[in-house]
């Protein structure tokens, strides 16, 4: 009480300073915000709600807040006030109306150059596109030490500061609360669709398939629309909604892989969460197996996992696919592949179940033309036809050379290339762009057609005598792929020259009279089978009948349909529309899919640490939703609690730094009448928050948090006995020292034993480099500086940053620590003992809420003997300890509990 009284005593003795105790008529509009204004220590996050809740009630508030500031700018003593008032409000703004913040910062930047402002109003103009008048503001006070920095960013950057999420609900002029379709299958593919070639038409043919399904199709483009050719089909398809990159401020040039699955998480949170994500491109999923928010969706279509070595002549995975499949394996919810021949390599090669994959053929359009001869063939004219891209191994030259020797024998060929794409210069053809150029512009045989759409092609192949699909003996002795060339020449009834291998087999026979046998002369065999087809031409029919399961139809309805079917009737009979917010969602996400993927719909609102990135977007979301889900007792979690219904549910789950200094303000600021329960992720500190807030504990319960134990369930290593690790090591309270300490003792053991650090160093986080983390960085200096002088630790530790796969870095340790002063979980501890690591883990406070006490050593000497102790090596004790985890932390444990309690286990 006494405190209270005090803090008001100073309250109004502060006012008084200011002579702010009796307000003029001008200031008394706005005395509201004024007494938060001179409030200490301010908070501008509640000042900027209370100039939003006022203005929302009254349309001249800010015209009034443009009259108090000039008043109070005035008068020396309130300047801090009108800077407290300017910047709420510029916050508030920002996330209402840019322009509108805009043109209020501009108003009083220069007469109120404060640092926060400055931030706000850059801020503002990049999420604009105004990059110079950014700059420019930058410029009114080049002594704050970050608008150095942010002045050389900019002027070494074209890329634009407004999110890609802004951008695509400008250009869709959608609304977060809008209704959309409940079941939405998405692709995207790392293909080229202005590019016509085997991947673009495959792209083409299985969204055009997918799109008989009873939802909608979301296609995602990785370059912009510059010709419809292969989206022709699609594009007039009602059910197919296609996504450009200029929908997301994106240009010019493609999409890389990091950007798309960037995208295809935004488009994820704006429409409730995809019922399934098809991606095809190997580097692409291997982002894509690392994005916790979308595991267990993903329909993987592998194809480029494998190379052709040109010396040996053999095929071989590519680098990193032995490591990362079994990554594949626990984050993809099916393999989808075009041939028994991947199927049975990823199964033999790579242990992939094999009921995780799903057959899906090439396929094909029903054919629309018959073979039509044409005039040329009374003349005694040959036309052979080839469509497709222009590359060293798919035989283009072979078939010029081919036409070039048949007049030799008496025999007119004229030679049709369809397509536009010719491959680039390789070391063992280094000229061969412009060489092949040269031959389809000047050669006599040749009628070069460039590139035509699908449509055209079809009906420009349709007219010929003969198609051209042999590709050479290196590609065909090893590759596991159906050529979709060879499926639509032989739907047209057409003879196909194709090579001869198991894959061909499979389609067209052993008898088939049209393979080549890439073991002898083509030119030879390739000039007999056109002499035959002309003596002895093949009926279309038999042709046709060959490809008849290769349709867009027949594959939807064999192998398409039972697919989709099979994942919808594992969606909840009652679906829910959740909001899941936070500034971090990394210790969710796993579970956000979890409820995508029962079919709730699921939307996401990304709020910064302390205030709204968007409270446009939360106001929409908070009046749309059934039930709230608060990812940390932070300001999101408060503003929830004071912008929903009573008919609403809403759930905060409590990690650590809610309880930290920093982080106390939020907490008291929930309403806990519009809160159903408070989840914390530990007992201690649950007990702490309930101490420290007054929470009723009827209001409190504790979840854990879960692990992929799973994916880190893996064999070790033969040289993981001796490796000791520790995962991160910032802030200086991670206790490298610690770590440092053991290593030393046990290499005066024995010297096989050595460290590795994983993660990122103290220098490459920014916040260590504030002024109040001087002496920390002076505590890492010393930590290296024992690593050269240190006879015992020299050459005994090994730094490694990002690596593509942790659950792979595993196999490598032997011993994971855990040295800090305090954790509130460390999932280290937890991810390495699920994949066969000893743990060795000091005291710190709570730690036996989480882990057994024989985990934990009390002293130095213990913690030695902990490791030299070979019977915690034992495999029936590492099983034993991996149980620990999967019973108490596995996500089929924890998934249940939070769906119990959210949702009634619905």
């Amino acid at each position: 009480m006494k405190q209270t009284l005090r803090n008001r005593f100073d309250h109004y003795l502060r006012k008084k300073r200011k002579q702010l105790t009796k307000l003029s008529p001008r200031l008394s509009s706005i005395s509201g915000i004024i007494e938060l204004a001179v409030t200490r220590p301010v908070d501008i996050f509640r000042m900027s709600e209370h100039f939003i809740a006022k203005s929302e009630d009254d349309s001249q508030y800010l015209d009034r807040i443009y009259l108090g500031i000039n008043e109070l700018l005035e008068n020396k003593k309130t300047f801090q006030e009108a800077a407290n008032i300017y910047v709420s409000v510029l916050r508030a703004l920002r996330t209402l109306d840019g322009q509108n913040a805009t043109d209020f910062g501009e108003k009083f930047i220069h007469q109120i150059q404060d640092e926060r402002a400055l931030n706000t109003l850059v801020a503002l103009y990049l999420s604009l596109n105004q990059r110079e008048k950014a700059i420019s503001t930058i410029e009114l006070s080049s002594n704050i030490p970050w608008t150095k920095k942010k002045k050389i960013a900019l002027l070494n950057s074209d890329v634009s500061s407004m999110t890609e999420e802004q951008h695509f609900v400008k250009f869709r002029n959608i609304s977060y609360n809008d209704s959309f379709c409940e079941s939405i299958l998405f692709l995207y593919a790392d293909v080229n669709m202005n590019v016509i070639d085997g991947s673009s038409i495959w792209l083409a043919s299985i969204t055009e398939a997918l799109a008989n399904h009873n939802g909608e199709i979301h296609l995602l483009l990785k370059a912009n629309i510059s010709r419809e050719t292969v989206l022709e089909p699609l594009l007039s398809n009602n059910k197919i909604t296609i996504f450009e990159p200029l929908e997301f401020g994106i240009h010019d040039g493609e999409l890389d892989i990091v950007n798309a699955v960037k995208i295809i998480e935004i488009l994820d949170g704006i429409y409730g969460g995809y019922k399934r994500i098809i991606l095809r491109g190997f580097n692409l999923c291997t982002i894509a197996s690392s994005t916790k928010s979308l595991h267990g969706r993903i329909w993987a279509y592998l194809t480029d996992y494998y190379e052709i070595d040109n010396i040996s002549g053999q095929r071989k995975d590519k680098k990193g696919v032995p490591e990362l499949i079994p990554d594949f394996i626990n984050h993809f919810d099916r393999f989808l592949t075009q041939t028994e021949e991947i199927r049975n390599d990823l199964i033999e090669r790579h242990n992939i179940p094999l009921e995780m994959f799903s057959l899906v053929p090439p396929m094909i359009p029903p054919a629309s033309h018959s073979p039509q001869p044409s005039d040329e063939i009374k003349n005694e004219i040959i036309k052979i036809g080839y469509a497709g891209k222009i590359a060293p191994e798919w035989g283009v030259r072979e078939l010029i050379n081919i036409a070039d020797m048949t007049s030799e024998r008496n025999l007119k060929v004229q030679v049709h290339i369809i397509g536009d794409k010719i491959h680039r210069n390789t070391p063992t053809y280094p000229s061969f762009h412009e060489d092949m150029r040269e031959l389809l512009k000047t050669n006599k045989n040749v009628v070069w057609h460039g590139g035509l759409s699908r449509k055209e092609t079809i009906q420009m192949m349709s007219g010929m005598d003969i198609c051209w699909g042999y590709r050479s003996k290196l590609l065909e002795d090893n590759t596991l792929e159906l050529s979709t060339k060879t499926l639509e020449y032989l739907s047209l009834g057409l003879p196909t020259i194709i090579s001869r291998n198991s894959i061909n087999e499979n389609i067209c026979g052993l008898e088939y009279p049209f393979f080549i046998d890439t073991g002898k002369d083509i030119f030879e065999q390739a000039i007999a089978i056109i002499e035959q087809s002309i003596s002895s031409p093949p009926k279309s029919s038999d042709l046709q009948v060959l490809v008849e399961n290769h349709t867009i139809e027949r594959v939807w309805n064999l192998f398409l349909s039972p697919l989709v079917q099979s994942i919808e009737h594992q969606f909840t009979e009652e679906r829910r529309r959740i909001v899941i917010n936070g500034h971090d969602f990394k210790f969710i996400a796993e579970f956000e899919s979890h409820l995508k993927k029962l079919g709730h719909d699921v939307r996401r609102d990304q709020w910064g640490w302390g205030e709204a990135e968007s409270l446009n977007r939360s106001k929409k979301l908070a009046l749309w939703s059934e039930i709230i889900f608060s990812e940390w007792g932070l300001a999101n979690a408060a503003w929830y609690s004071q912008n929903i219904s009573s008919n609403q549910s809403h759930f905060i789950r409590i990690h650590l730094q809610e309880i930290n200094e920093r982080a106390r303000k939020f907490p008291p600021k929930i309403d806990l009448d519009f809160v159903n329960q408070i989840l914390f992720v530990s007992e201690h500190v649950c007990n702490i928050a309930i101490d420290m807030f007054s929470w009723p504990k009827e209001k409190c319960s504790v979840i854990h948090n879960y692990v992929n134990t799973d994916l880190f369930d893996s064999r070790k290593n033969n040289d993981a006995g001796f490796t000791i690790a520790i995962a991160g090591i910032v802030p200086q309270r991670k206790r490298l020292d610690r770590a440092l300490d053991l290593l030393r003792s046990l290499r005066m053991k024995d010297k096989r034993w050595n460290l590795i650090i994983k993660g990122k160093l103290p220098h490459d986080y920014s916040f260590m480099h504030a002024e109040g983390r001087r002496e920390e960085l002076i505590y890492f200096e010393e930590q290296y500086h024992r690593l050269e002088i240190d006879d015992h630790l020299k050459g005994a530790v090994t730094f490694e940053s990002y690596t593509p796969s942790l659950a792979n870095w595993y196999r490598s340790i032997g011993y994971i620590l855990s040295p800090s002063d305090f954790e509130s979980f460390h999932y280290s501890v937890a991810e390495g003992v699920a994949s066969g690591c000893v743990p060795i883990i000091w005291p710190w406070e709570g730690v036996k809420e989480f882990y057994p006490a024989e985990w934990v050593g009390e002293i130095h000497k213990q913690l030695i003997e902990m490791a030299i102790n070979t019977n915690r090596r034992e495999p029936d004790v590492i099983e034993s300890n991996k149980a620990f985890i999967r019973q108490k932390y596995s996500m089929d444990i924890i998934f249940t509990k939070l769906l119990d309690i959210m949702v009634g286990g619905k």
